[in-house]
């Protein structure tokens, strides 16, 4: 994956997410007031747009990350194993009907693969950070991923409903996700601020991630509009 694809794939998918994002917020403000303060908002149907969003966004960037570790940990002389070089382009062998071996693509589980991409990344730059578990927005990613598969393959529905405190979960997720990588952007740009050295990618990075802590900084309104629609929602439900 080159440049500009890697900065590209992790805009696209952070702005459809935004956008989204941006559309659940219009449909609260859109909503009809209630005499017991509550909203009723037509947001369903951007609110399933914006999980499947989310989790685009969150396996992406994932993948961006893997990739452009191993082209870092290259220029930093950091050897990887094969098996990290694998997994890091999701693609496994197995043997086909003549016995020859063949490539396949790996099927990993997302939450092993997030700890696996921030692992890598920190390896190829020698940050010396393992992946905290204990944080609140992985136990939200955790409970999110349920929403999704839920969404994803509904049996009933019943299943495609999607309540507000939902909406909020799967927000904190992604935004925690991003928190996290912004850390550890941090910390290699901080290195090699230092070392004097900052390619491209780095640049676009930085770059992408800071614009994402400002964007932040705004949304804390929106945030807190959510916030209150879910609390008049479970009162009034």
């Amino acid at each position: 994956m080159d440049e500009r694809s890697t900065s590209e794939l992790i805009v696209t998918l952070g702005e459809d997410f935004q956008r989204c994002y941006s559309n659940v917020i219009k449909d609260i403000e859109n909503g009809e007031k209630q005499e017991d303060g509550s909203t009723l908002a037509e947001h369903e149907f951007n609110a399933r747009q914006l999980v499947r969003a989310g989790f685009a966004y969150i396996e992406g960037v994932s993948f961006a990350m893997k990739i452009a570790a191993i082209d870092d940990a290259i220029e930093n002389g950091i050897e990887l194993t094969q098996a990290e070089i694998d997994f890091a382009f999701e693609v496994s062998h197995q043997l086909n009907e003549k016995g020859n071996v063949v490539e396949v693509s790996a099927h990993i589980n997302l939450t092993k693969n997030i700890k696996f991409a921030f692992n890598l990344y920190s390896k190829a730059h020698s940050l010396n950070q393992s992946f905290d578990a204990g944080l609140t927005w992985w136990s939200d990613l955790k409970k999110a991923i349920k929403i999704r598969d839920r969404l994803m393959h509904p049996r009933s529905p019943e299943n495609l409903d999607i309540e507000p405190n939902e909406v909020i979960t799967v927000i904190s997720a992604v935004r925690g996700f991003e928190a996290l990588l912004v850390e550890y952007i941090g910390k290699k740009h901080n290195k090699r601020f230092n070392q004097g050295t900052l390619n491209s990618r780095l640049r676009s990075f930085v770059a992408y991630f800071s614009l994402l802590f400002l964007r932040r900084l705004s949304e804390r309104y929106a945030f807190w509009k959510l916030r209150l629609w879910n609390r008049n929602f479970l009162s009034s439900s």
